[in-house]
């Protein structure tokens, strides 16, 4: 389920009393909701019976292990907008932006630029296109 999914379920159900396990994936894709629903589970911990069971996964040699801060890499990142290289672009957010995409990704390896691409699409349908895309340009 989605976050704002799981929030609309707290406020009917404040102690989530109906999931046995509640795991918050991407939480590292911070936002207002994932922010939330991690401080509002974490009020609900100590009121739930289960939870102790839970943390005892966390034991080694009956020893609890400590919930610590690892600073994260940073990396140079530069966003690119391909807007301007969308077929039939017309400022109105119409166009094909798999496309856009596609020629922004053909111009960074044409260049020998270092480093990775990363390229969010929103779904199945998008990567597929993606991918024929790039099979009918590498041929």
């Amino acid at each position: 389920m989605t976050d704002g999914m799981l929030l609309r379920e707290l406020q009917s159900s404040p102690d989530l009393s109906s999931y046995s396990v509640i795991i918050l994936d991407e939480a590292h894709e911070r936002s207002l909701r994932t922010d939330l629903l991690m401080g509002l589970i974490k009020l609900l911990l100590p009121t739930r019976p289960d939870a102790e069971r839970f943390a005892g996964f966390f034991e080694i040699d009956g020893e609890r292990a400590e919930i610590g801060f690892v600073q994260g890499r940073e990396y140079p990142v530069q966003i690119l907008n391909t807007n301007d290289l969308a077929t039939n672009y017309d400022g109105s957010g119409a166009g094909d932006y798999v496309e856009g995409a596609l020629k922004c990704i053909l111009n960074i390896h044409m260049s020998n630029e270092e480093g990775d691409i990363l390229v969010f699409l929103t779904g199945i349908p998008f990567m597929t296109s993606m991918y024929l895309n790039s099979r009918s340009k590498r041929d």
